[in-house]
């Protein structure tokens, strides 16, 4: 009516201003009436920078949920912590485990709190990178949802699935199948093999200083005529980003070895470096403190820890000599797996959906759990290994834990491993080796 006369695009336009004025003027705002929450909802607060790894993958609103095509799409995600009328109205509260210890204290936590809802703890990282020392944090989580494999919802990097798309592993209890064989196809890919092995790698000062033992790894295989090709920040060789792809070809067609060596030491970090290696038929050489066994069928890959620098070399070696003169078999066989199994980095994907099944499980939402000692959970294993000093901010309990001498249960070795040398890598991994060329 008051466009009367106006041309349709400017009646049009101007009925749409002031519509959207008149609800802007007139409605009441967020602040004075918060979203009031919607049936068969599930509500997820992120206490944290939704920006911040793991938060990331998590997105905001339904958009992660939906894009992963989940089993259960209900689940909303913010980092407002206005949404609702109260935090305590939020199904879950999920806290980012890399700021747990660091930023948040008694008077940055929630001031309530339901005894329905679930508080979270979530983390990606390593405990050996991000420790949670305060003893604030015991008798608070009630779920955890990392990358320990007896988390409540695991968020891992790698998801092991059998040939039917069956997701079989991790676990802590693996039980592999007897493995058969490769086939001819297999055979060919891997005989373009010409290079002993690659490291794909930017931090070069990690807490497992596992840049340490790769050079003594590289003083051993000189002795050989072989070598290992660096790339990235750490190395000669690049391999930027943007071409990775081209990358991994690379890497499956001239590589026998890939070395997947972790940041740091914590039980069940095995992070995509694992799946790079498999993905790209490349043995995987192996360097942390998980058990291996719980992701890899035994004689699929090398522990570099277990063997040292010198019996690694010299182990790299053998198996490098036999393919190039024709007896094969001793290189083929780390490749049997791939006759029954699947690797896939799923941090993003699949394990993002973990947490909206469980919210969506009405047994489990109401039981009522919590984690007494979570700082003896979180921080079980990488505590037992030495470091020159405790962490700086660290309280008593992680102070403690920081210098404390290698408990015995390290020293009772594999049969078949040099301990030795293995107890000269971990004192070496934080107070340097003996030989001084190595701590230039």
């Amino acid at each position: 009516m008051f466009a009367k006369g106006l041309p349709l695009k400017q009646a049009t336009f101007l009925t749409i201003t002031v519509l959207l004025l008149t609800a802007y003027l007139y409605l009441p705002s967020r602040d004075a009436n918060p979203n009031v929450r919607e049936q068969n909802v599930k509500y997820i607060l992120q206490w944290g920078d939704p920006s911040l790894s793991p938060f990331d993958f998590m997105g905001q609103g339904f958009d992660a949920f939906l894009k992963n095509s989940c089993d259960f799409t209900n689940c909303f995600v913010t980092s407002d912590r206005n949404f609702l009328a109260d935090v305590s109205e939020f199904d879950v509260i999920v806290f980012n485990g890399r700021e747990v210890d660091r930023r948040f204290k008694k008077d940055n936590l929630p001031a309530n709190r339901s005894a329905k809802q679930k508080y979270v703890y979530a983390n990606l990282e390593s405990s050996h990178n991000y420790p949670v020392c305060s003893s604030y944090f015991n008798n608070f989580f009630n779920w955890t949802w990392t990358y320990k494999l007896n988390s409540d919802c695991r968020w891992g990097y790698i998801t092991i699935y059998n040939l039917t798309g069956g997701v079989v592993g991790p676990k802590e209890n693996m039980q592999w199948l007897t493995l058969d064989p490769i086939d001819n196809e297999t055979k060919i890919v891997l005989k373009s093999k010409s290079k002993a092995a690659a490291w794909f790698v930017s931090n070069c000062h990690s807490l497992s200083n596992r840049e340490n033992f790769v050079r003594l790894v590289e003083k051993e295989l000189k002795k050989f005529g072989l070598s290992l090709d660096v790339y990235g920040k750490c190395g000669k060789f690049v391999c930027p980003r943007s071409t990775s792809e081209a990358c991994l070809k690379v890497l499956a067609r001239d590589y026998y070895f890939y070395f997947a060596f972790e940041n740091s030491f914590a039980e069940d970090y095995v992070t995509e470096k694992l799946v790079t290696s498999l993905n790209s038929y490349a043995v995987p050489v192996v360097f942390g403190e998980a058990n291996y066994l719980r992701f890899l069928p035994p004689g699929s890959y090398l522990h570099a820890g277990q063997l040292g620098p010198e019996r690694l070399a010299e182990r790299m070696a053998r198996i490098i000599t036999n393919h190039r003169t024709g007896d094969a078999d001793l290189y083929h066989d780390f490749f049997r797996w791939r006759n029954h199994y699947t690797y896939k980095i799923t941090s993003d994907t699949e394990d993002v959906c973990k947490l909206c099944r469980i919210l969506n499980d009405q047994q489990l939402m109401s039981q009522e759990t919590v984690y007494s000692n979570f700082t003896a959970w979180w921080n079980s294993r990488h505590a037992r290994f030495v470091t020159a000093q405790p962490r700086k901010g660290a309280d008593s309990a992680c102070a403690a834990s920081d210098i404390a001498v290698i408990s015995a249960d390290i020293l009772s070795e594999p049969v078949g491993v040099d301990a030795l040398s293995h107890t000269q890598f971990l004192l070496g991994t934080y107070i340097g080796w003996d030989d001084d060329d190595d701590q230039k």
